[in-house]
């Protein structure tokens, strides 16, 4: 995405608030916040498979075992940079971000780029998708020390 417009810098400004409360929520494990705050069903998009949560009970599970998953590597920081963002029509807010997962001042992982779509629902953003280039099958994706198998599996 290309940013290039007064309205495109407030919609990044928008976008970059909008990853900051789902960032500290999985950091944080709040599932109630997430939950309330994605659009159902859900998808993430991989290179090797789609992950679709369907319930908000779906949703909770997954939450908290990322912040499980976090905890166990060490994780002492998890955030996104907003690269870019656009309104794509007055409820529909598209964005690109790198997301950064630290030990202290160390990566756990190397920063990778994600799209994100979200859908406005009355006065609050709800995510609809992510596309990820994590070439991961299951859930947490990308995160060390996760033994094969021990992650919750996408669906193709």
């Amino acid at each position: 995405m290309k940013e290039d417009t007064k309205g495109d810098a407030l919609a990044k400004q928008t976008y970059q608030s909008v990853i900051d409360g789902f960032s500290q929520a999985l950091m944080d494990g709040d599932a109630d916040f997430v939950a309330a705050r994605l659009s159902i069903p859900f998808t993430l998009t991989t290179e090797l498979a789609n992950l679709t949560l369907d319930t908000k009970d779906m949703v909770h599970t997954i939450i908290h075992h990322h912040a499980e998953a976090l905890g166990q590597a060490g994780c002492t920081a998890y955030f996104r940079l907003a690269i870019s963002a656009r309104l794509a029509a007055e409820d529909v807010l598209e964005g690109e971000h790198s997301t950064h997962v630290l030990r202290g001042t160390a990566r756990l992982v190397p920063p990778y780029v994600a799209r994100a779509t979200f859908r406005k629902v009355g006065t609050e953003w709800h995510c609809a998708k992510i596309v990820k280039p994590a070439m991961d099958a299951v859930w947490p994706l990308g995160l060390p020390d996760i033994p094969p198998g021990q992650g919750f599996p996408f669906t193709s």
